[in-house]
């Protein structure tokens, strides 16, 4: 019985969410993604340069996006054009931060005991939703940079970014202004196609759209009401699914992969019964000698204590998913 007990624990835990925002709540919270395609970037910047202009970038939002509360993170697309796993909690309002740098001029400066190389850039940062190209702001400062080489001409020049000025927080602070808005104005259209969505079974979808509102929008009660309701249908749907895989997996004695397949059924679906019974048996067959019931019913008391956390973060991994599949659409073809 230690044995199922410990494992039902492992499989019913709810992931920690790698944010920035730790102790906060993490729904206030806006991850925003830094996307910089290093071939875009072969005949400017070196893999070095682009990695220190990222980790400017990152910087500039974590030190002035506190009172907007926007956070940032590296994001990249591998090989198969899909975003890396453990990127999908942060994905999952559908942000992107694309950030330009572009040389608009190179000169050679005599300064009375050598030549040096002198270039002036353009470093401009735009955030947008990652569906239909939706541009929320942008700012666009002014650099220069010299030295010896071009290449360490381009190095001062990222170097010169400072990432605590003023007009920073002001961009952000009016990132966040932008994005309420947006919602605002649109938040009516967008309930209207979450239910229509919704009516024809396409829950992933009408998810997706209702999770980026914000809290501060409005509507957002409205928003939350209808979010639950189609979530519930979707879980009731999944629980079917689930079940039956995991059935499949266990007639095989593959008790490990269903398992895990039990740990994606959120308590509150309406076959939860028959998680539990399915549960029961697998306990039987692992050990006859152990009191299960007793072990069990402690463990779905703390699982329901905790299904309002659970559901949330289930919403925000769906909503990770179908904006990997956009994200991977709209930028890689950029």
């Amino acid at each position: 019985m230690k044995y199922l007990t410990i494992l039902f624990i492992a499989l019913f835990s709810l992931p920690n969410l790698s944010s920035a925002q730790s102790d906060t709540d993490y729904s206030e919270w806006l991850s925003v993604g830094i996307y910089m395609p290093e071939d875009e970037y072969d005949d400017i910047l070196t893999p070095e340069q682009l990695r220190r202009l990222q980790t400017k970038v990152i910087s500039i939002i974590s030190k002035n996006g506190t009172t907007a509360k926007i956070s940032a993170f590296r994001l990249r697309i591998d090989s198969t054009a899909q975003l890396k796993q453990e990127m999908m909690s942060l994905m999952a309002k559908g942000v992107v931060c694309t950030p330009k740098f572009e040389i608009y001029d190179t000169r050679e400066v005599d300064t009375g005991m050598k030549r040096m190389k002198v270039v002036d850039v353009n470093l401009t940062l735009t955030i947008q939703y990652v569906f239909e190209d939706i541009i929320f702001s942008d700012h666009t400062v002014q650099l220069q940079g010299s030295g010896n080489t071009p290449e360490q001409a381009i190095n001062s020049a990222i170097r010169n970014i400072k990432t605590s000025d003023g007009h920073w927080k002001r961009f952000l602070d009016q990132t966040h202004s932008e994005i309420v808005r947006y919602y605002d104005g649109m938040c009516a259209k967008l309930m209207d196609q979450a239910r229509q969505l919704y009516k024809i079974n396409l829950t992933h979808e009408a998810l997706t759209i209702l999770w980026p509102i914000p809290k501060e929008v409005n509507c957002h009660s409205d928003v939350e009401e209808l979010t639950i309701t189609i979530y519930q249908k979707h879980i009731n749907e999944q629980c079917k699914k689930h079940l039956l895989t995991a059935r499949t997996y266990l007639a095989s004695n593959s008790y490990t992969q269903g398992l895990e397949t039990l740990r994606r059924i959120d308590p509150t679906s309406e076959c939860i019964d028959d998680v539990y019974k399915l549960l029961e048996q697998i306990d039987k067959e692992k050990d006859e000698r152990d009191d299960k019931d007793r072990a069990l019913e402690l463990q779905m008391q703390k699982q329901w204590a905790e299904k309002e956390k659970f559901r949330y973060q289930n919403i925000e991994r769906i909503a990770a998913q179908n904006n990997q599949k956009q994200f991977a659409t709209v930028f890689s073809t950029h």
